[in-house]
C-alpha cells in the first residue's frame, strides 16, 4: 500500500483515478493495486493514513479496519481446525441434553 502511494503521490486526482481504474480492470503489469487497496489511496493523499491507521480510538482507523473485519462473526473461507472441530465434538456429547 505504502509502495503505490509513493508510486501514485505526483498524479493529480483524475489521474489516479484513470491509473486505479486501469490497474483493477487489466491487472495492469507493475502494480500490486488491489480493489481494496484503491480505495485507501485517495484516503491516503487526502488525510495522514498512515498515522491515523496506527493511533487507536480514531474515527479513520475504524473505517479501514470495517472494510475486513468479519461481518456477524462469520469469516468468509474459515473454516474451524481439528482442535475446534474436537471440542465442539466433546461439548456436545457431554451437554446435559444427552
Amino acid at each position: 500500500m505504502r509502495e503505490e502511494y509513493e508510486k501514485t503521490k505526483h498524479l493529480t486526482d483524475k489521474e489516479l483515478g484513470l491509473y486505479i481504474k486501469e490497474s483493477c480492470s487489466k491487472n495492469y503489469k507493475g502494480s500490486d493495486i488491489t480493489p481494496l487497496g484503491a480505495q485507501f489511496l485517495f484516503l491516503a493523499r487526502k488525510k495522514d493514513l498512515f498515522y491515523e491507521v496506527y493511533k487507536g480510538g480514531t474515527g479513520l482507523r475504524k473505517k479501514v479496519f470495517n472494510l475486513f473485519n468479519p461481518k456477524a462473526n462469520v469469516l468468509e473461507g474459515y473454516s474451524p481446525g481439528t482442535f475446534v472441530k474436537n471440542f465442539v465434538q466433546m461439548e456436545s456429547k457431554n451437554s446435559p441434553e444427552n
